[in-house]
């Protein structure tokens, strides 16, 4: 789910992955539909987020379209840096689970 232009402060397009940081400081990540999410790609995204919050925390809405895959080294990767990650509070969206 994209933040509207008018709402929108800045955005980073990763091959995999769209972040956006909206006017009321929540962060939009949105996985695109179909990717494989490995380790490279969480460090891409960490480097990203990093970027764009300055390492303020800030909550932040997680986004799942059709087809996602986060490998198992991806969601290990993810809990050993997770003090990286400057977040304040988690919300998952998905459109499935399967």
């Amino acid at each position: 789910m994209a933040v509207t232009k008018e709402n929108l402060i800045e955005l980073i397009q990763l091959p995999s992955i769209n972040i956006e940081l909206d006017k009321q400081g929540i962060l939009h990540i949105t996985y695109v539909e179909g990717s494989i999410i490995d380790i490279e790609e969480k460090k891409e995204e960490l480097q990203a987020i990093l970027k764009l919050t300055k390492g303020e925390k800030h909550p932040v809405i997680f986004y799942f379209e059709t087809m996602v895959t986060v490998t198992h080294a991806a969601k290990e990767y993810s809990v050993k840096a997770e003090s990286e990650f400057p977040y304040l509070a988690v919300a998952l969206l998905a459109k499935d689970f399967a």
